[in-house]
């Protein structure tokens, strides 16, 4: 369709008329100017794909709304922008939740096991390090690293080449298989 604004500018006018074969003109003129823009502006790109197909949704439904003889292209981009920025937000608000709310049961966890330490005798360290062995030799590694050399999540992903989120579940695996242990071993009450 590379013919420029007049074209364009035909081509939505046949669209109003009915002819809804013709947007597949302006769909191939601008799908990948969308794909760009949305690529750029959002978070993770697995979302560019369905949020194309709803700006090209969103532009046919409010295509009587397009003013013949502006730029097309300004007017699908901007709503392609207005998808982008309320996904953005979404993602936002969603990430910013879970951070919320780990912290929190961080926080609950650490008090617990603070109690614990506390009250914990000799028996009930080696009965933690016996549990600690039993675990595979990668989790044993991250549980030492993490508790017993105080290396951040991060340091740890880096050297095991691995994202951070990978070493929070083999944390969160870990201790519930060192609850469980100590629990068998009679170190625990029932978890």
């Amino acid at each position: 369709m590379k013919e420029g604004r007049e074209e364009t500018d035909a081509v939505v006018s046949r669209v109003l008329d009915g002819d809804r074969d013709a947007y597949r003109r302006i769909v191939e003129e601008y799908e990948v100017k969308v794909r760009i823009l949305l690529a750029a502006m959002l978070p993770d790109n697995f979302w560019v794909e369905d949020l194309t197909q709803e700006v090209f949704l969103t532009a046919f439904m409010k295509l009587s709304e397009y003013e013949i003889g502006t730029s097309f292209e300004a007017w699908i981009r901007e709503i392609a922008r207005n998808y982008a920025r309320n996904e953005r937000r979404r993602w936002i608000r969603e990430h910013q939740a879970k951070e919320r709310h780990r912290a929190e049961i961080e926080r609950i966890a650490a008090e617990r096991l603070d109690a614990l330490a506390e009250g914990a005798g000799d028996d009930m360290v080696s009965t933690i390090h016996e549990c600690i062995d039993e675990l595979k030799d990668r989790t044993a590694g991250v549980v030492k690293a993490f508790y017993f050399d105080s290396e951040s999540g991060r340091d740890i992903a880096e050297k095991q080449g691995k994202p951070e989120g990978w070493v929070r579940l083999v944390l969160y695996r870990a201790r519930a298989a060192i609850a469980e242990c100590m629990t068998r071993k009679g170190a625990l009450g029932r978890v």
